[in-house]
């Protein structure tokens, strides 16, 4: 499968999820994307996490942490932001659902088509 064709079956399984896409961290951009964005504009959301991935590098590095992020969470009272860092890659995988959503839930999700994503990487 392609990455669109794996992030929309993953769209499928997740509830109340409003967009997901997978973005370069050099640039910003997506690579493949799914979902609402007539109401996200997702590019800018993908550039914007791309520099709070790259700054997040940055602190961990300056604190001394050689350790990599699992993910990044950002949550408004509508809206939950899962950022998770795809391991050995320059890309993240961002995942935008609705605070009715189920956290656990996507984050188990992740972890169940992490590998397809990852094999789909360019």
């Amino acid at each position: 499968m392609n990455l669109i064709d794996i992030l929309e079956t993953f769209a499928q399984e997740v509830p109340s999820l409003i967009a997901c896409s997978v973005v370069s961290i050099a640039d910003g951009t997506s690579i493949g994307a799914v979902g609402d964005t007539q109401t996200f504009d997702a590019a800018a959301i993908d550039a914007y996490f791309a520099e709070v991935v790259k700054k997040n590098q940055t602190a961990l590095s300056t604190l001394g942490i050689d350790s990599a992020t699992e993910d990044i969470l950002v949550t408004s009272s509508s809206t939950l932001f899962l950022v998770r860092s795809l391991p050995q890659t320059s890309y993240f995988w961002n995942v935008i659902i609705s605070s009715r959503g189920s956290l656990g839930l996507t984050r188990a999700l992740m972890r169940k088509y992490e590998a397809d994503v990852l094999h789909a990487l360019p």
